[in-house]
């Protein structure tokens, strides 16, 4: 049979999709690296009489090729407080009004992120904790 027959491009055209199959499944994607908040950090909480938003920041470095971010954050992990998936930048910026913590669940938060690249989701992040600052702290008297 003649090089470049009908035969001789499927086999390649089979063979090329194959391989890129192959390449697809090898894709590694990284966790992301959490920057900030610290481990141990202590964040914003809320006033008791609801004068101020409670304000969370959240920063990562970014993954390379990544499309999205999903971020959790969490002091009950079955009932998240930030679970969004549809994160484009890496950093997430949560603002609660009309909230507080109270003092029991002040402690135990924790949050962590992962990547998407090229419509697969990769493994998440190590997970951080983090605390609320006590209730009133920086609350306009």
């Amino acid at each position: 049979m003649p090089f470049g027959s009908r035969t001789t491009i499927v086999l390649t055209l089979s063979m090329l999709l194959a391989l890129a199959g192959m390449a697809r499944t090898q894709l590694t994607i990284p966790p992301p690296t959490l920057i900030s908040p610290a481990e141990g950090a202590v964040m914003d909480n809320g006033c008791r009489d609801q004068s101020e938003a409670i304000i969370w920041d959240f920063d990562w470095e970014d993954v390379p090729g990544a499309t999205e971010y999903h971020i959790k954050v969490w002091h009950n992990p079955l009932k998240p407080v930030v679970n969004d998936r549809n994160v484009t930048v890496s950093e997430y910026h949560d603002v609660s009004r009309k909230s507080h913590i109270i003092e029991r669940n002040r402690k135990g938060w924790h949050w962590a992120v992962r990547a998407k690249v090229e419509d697969r989701w990769g493994d998440w992040s190590e997970v951080r904790s983090f605390e609320a600052e006590p209730l009133d702290t920086d609350c306009a008297q």
